[in-house]
């Protein structure tokens, strides 16, 4: 369950940070997404590494992308919601 462990990173994102929490972030979200990304190429999912994959890119801590606090808040609250569906999904699934 990496998405959960994505979350709260990109919850507190949304707030004033210090730079040094942005570029963990930046590594946790790309650390997380690899793992999920890989897991979602293995279970022939369609949608899901396509996101992860633009995840990795923009979150890449090597080759930065620079936007605007807004910016970043759009992305993070995108990814946000993508992983809070996932985990309903998930969790759904293995109750049913």
């Amino acid at each position: 369950m990496w998405k959960v462990g994505m979350c709260p990173f990109l919850l507190l994102a949304l707030f004033n940070m210090p730079y040094w929490f942005f570029m963990v972030v930046r590594c946790v979200v790309v650390y997380c997404c690899i793992i999920e990304f890989c897991d979602s190429v293995k279970e022939r999912k369609v949608f899901e590494p396509i996101i992860y994959g633009i995840a990795v890119i923009i979150f890449n801590p090597l080759v930065l992308f620079h936007f605007q606090k807004y910016g970043w808040q759009i992305i993070d609250v995108a990814l946000l919601t993508f992983l809070l569906i996932e985990v309903a999904r998930q969790y759904k699934k293995e109750i049913v």
